[in-house]
């Protein structure tokens, strides 16, 4: 089995470790940083994706997809939907070209923890996986940029172009960031240094600026 998949795994595992150890009626409060959900529909969504994807129900238009899961597992027995989770073994359907599996998967497991107000237990191999993703949105060509991430010592560089953007920081921060759950205001803190009016050109995909400042807790595992 691949890394992608054996680290979906890991992050499915501790959701459901989380969300079984949650009090059942904060379940039901929203999640600040997915704020049209309750912490139970993340949870419907994830557990949707992988029913949708063992059953052949492909997006076609992921916004709808994702709100389809929703309101088909609104309701439902959460101890039941997270017993048919892993009978569900997307695991067998997850490559490395399908890393946005892990990385929606992931940005949703730091969600609910932060919601719990628990500590983000990513480890730095799944970080690493992630970083790798994140890199690969970047159309640097279109903006004719050259982007250096030094996260924790390790170096990633994306693009040749003219304009030059170097970050220091940590994979969990740019992971984070890149998912829109760090506000404008903790992006422009970071140690840029270069081109900063390419900062705007890395968080204008999908992902925007959360929309106040976000502080989480992480468990350091190597």
């Amino acid at each position: 089995m691949n890394d992608v998949a054996l680290a979906w795994i890991r992050s499915r595992d501790r959701v459901i470790s989380m969300v079984q150890s949650a009090e059942p009626l904060t379940l039901n409060e929203l999640t600040p940083l997915c704020p049209e959900w309750r912490i139970r529909d993340v949870v419907g969504h994830l557990v949707g994706i992988s029913h949708d994807i063992a059953a052949g129900n492909f997006p076609g238009d992921l916004d709808e997809w994702a709100a389809a899961q929703v309101e088909r597992n609104h309701d439902a027995d959460l101890a039941t939907l997270l017993e048919e989770w892993p009978t569900y073994e997307l695991e067998r359907f997850i490559t490395p070209e399908l890393a946005i599996v892990l990385y929606d998967q992931t940005t949703h497991e730091c969600d609910i923890a932060h919601a719990l107000g628990r500590t983000v237990c990513l480890d730095d191999e799944t970080l690493s996986l992630l970083t790798d993703f994140t890199l690969g949105r970047f159309a640097v060509k279109d903006h004719d940029l050259t982007v250096t991430l030094d996260l924790d010592g390790d170096i990633r560089t994306r693009g040749s172009g003219s304009r030059e953007l170097h970050l220091t920081t940590d994979h969990f921060t740019w992971f984070r960031a890149s998912t829109g759950r760090r506000s404008r205001h903790q992006i422009d803190d970071l140690a840029w240094r270069g081109d900063r009016s390419a900062i705007d050109i890395l968080f204008t995909g999908i992902f925007r600026p959360a929309t106040f400042d976000v502080v989480e807790r992480r468990q350091i595992i190597d």
